[in-house]
């Protein structure tokens, strides 16, 4: 009985309300990120290879999806850690209820550490990502511009 309720979950389509978080408020995101910076994408690629990633901060669980992209971004203000270059690749799963990235715009964006797609290289790009429940948000939001005055506070 339990595999058969297994199953049924996993046929049921992914959209928007099957996301298992809601953004956190700017002080969990902070300190549950390892870089915290307000940055412009000046680049993306897509990724097609499969992922693994993070479905909830607080206990680690994670779920395989088939792709990721990959924003190139160019810090403008770091609040927390150190970016290591003057631009730096963060992944995201192409989940229908991750982060709406988009070149050209600016974002505050909570950064975590470790493997979001498997990847047997050394390259710090494919260990830096970001997500729905990171707490990502346009910076010229309302809730992106409140994020930035608290977080220069």
């Amino acid at each position: 009985m339990h595999y058969l309720i297994t199953f049924v979950i996993w046929l049921l389509p992914w959209n928007s309300a099957n996301c298992s978080c809601e953004p956190p408020e700017v002080n969990k995101a902070f300190e549950r990120s390892d870089l915290v910076l307000s940055g412009k994408i000046i680049d993306r690629e897509v990724f097609s290879k499969e992922v693994t990633e993070p479905i909830d901060d607080m206990t680690h669980e994670v779920a395989e999806f088939p792709g990721v992209d990959g924003f190139l971004f160019k810090p403008i203000e770091v609040f927390k850690g150190r970016p290591g270059s003057t631009e730096l690749w963060v992944l995201t799963s192409q989940m229908p209820c991750g982060p709406s990235l988009k070149v050209g715009s600016t974002y505050i964006v909570y950064i975590h550490e470790g493997n979001l797609i498997n990847s047997t290289s050394s390259d710090r790009a494919s260990k830096l990502w970001t997500g729905f429940c990171s707490g990502t948000k346009l910076l010229s939001s309302s809730k992106g511009k409140l994020d930035l005055k608290l977080l220069r506070n």
